[in-house]
């Protein structure tokens, strides 16, 4: 039954915006964002180099207001590119997506679906949700992202899950607690793992931060003790981020004792150009997966964007499970506007 919790929840925040729209107040009315991606390129592996379509998917974004108050999220993934040589036409990668709606240590098509309710300073949050675990390269879009080059927590985590968070903010300051659903457990509730969280994000003029604490379960009354530390600092048309977490991940395993900093350098000129540049290094604590993880991960990306809601891109960078990758793609970002503005 809980397989079905993602469906019926979607189902209700849609009737409760259509009922919403018959409502008198401006503040109701949704977003819907459909986003294509298609990349062509190559990966370049010890074994054998092969034809890559990259970060190739598609997305969904459902956002809104159902009241003053009373606000809604919906992230769908419904389609995801060839995590194996395309020569192979494996589409296990996709399927996957169907096939574990209701476990907790895999991704699958329901990416968040949250309510969100806010009382003056206060706020709180229910349903599906990123676990509070990253900095600012948790803080970016999936769809957005080039995975050559984000850390092995972005790319092996489940980092969805079921949740409940509250907390107090202001103009400049976030500050939350999170009990969450853990991705160590096969299934979300039935496993009886939960993660505990807090999170500090911060805008304070051109500094701005997002540092997390969580424990999470990890069975057997056992925690990993998980640290992230995320900042950024921008001035003029460039931006400097450093993210850190004591840990590394595999897909095998998910956390493991180690070292994990990346550093993003961006620069915009205007609103229709970008570059990034982006390399971090992971370090294992233990000597045996010290093999797998003691090496520098790195590349840049070009973005252009010849219309608001068109992205044209050129990335390329290093990883130790990829080796040398580098795709050139297209993503676009359809938007229609559900009832009052």
């Amino acid at each position: 039954m809980k397989r079905f919790a993602a469906i019926l929840l979607s189902l209700t925040l849609t009737a409760a915006l259509l009922h919403s729209q018959e409502a008198e107040t401006a503040s109701t009315g949704a977003e819907l964002t459909i986003v294509p991606r298609l990349d062509l390129g190559a990966a370049f592996p010890k074994e054998d180099s092969h034809f890559s379509l990259g970060n190739t998917s598609l997305y969904s974004l459902f956002e809104g207001n159902i009241s003053e108050r009373l606000s809604f999220s919906i992230e769908n993934h419904w389609l995801t590119g060839f995590q194996h040589p395309v020569k192979d036409f494996d589409f296990s990668p996709t399927t996957d997506l169907y096939k574990y709606l209701g476990h907790s240590d895999w991704t699958n098509w329901l990416d968040w679906a949250y309510l969100r309710y806010d009382a003056d300073s206060w706020f709180a949050t229910v349903g599906k949700d990123m676990i509070y675990l990253g900095g600012f390269e948790a803080d970016e879009y999936d769809y957005d992202v080039h995975p050559v080059f984000m850390s092995s927590l972005w790319n092996n985590m489940a980092s969805y899950q079921w949740q409940v968070a509250g907390g107090w903010q202001n103009e400049t300051t976030a500050i939350s607690l999170q009990v969450s659903t853990s991705p160590y457990g096969e299934h979300p509730f039935s496993s009886g793992l939960f993660n505990f969280g807090a999170k500090w994000a911060g805008e304070y003029g051109d500094f701005s931060n997002i540092w997390t604490f969580t424990m999470l379960g990890e069975g057997d009354g056992e925690y990993y003790p998980l640290v992230s530390l995320g900042q950024k600092y921008a001035f003029g048309d460039v931006t400097l981020g450093l993210d850190y977490w004591n840990a590394v991940c595999s897909e095998e395993e998910f956390l493991l004792k180690g070292h994990s900093a990346y550093m993003t350098a961006g620069w915009t000129p205007d609103d229709r150009f970008e570059i990034i540049v982006r390399g971090g290094y992971e370090f294992a604590s233990d000597k045996v997966m010290r093999e797998y993880f003691n090496s520098f991960t790195g590349g840049m990306a070009f973005h252009y964007f010849p219309r608001e809601n068109i992205r044209l891109h050129l990335a390329g960078g290093y990883n130790p499970a990829d080796r040398f990758a580098i795709h050139a793609g297209v993503m676009f970002y359809i938007n229609t506007h559900i009832g009052r503005k």
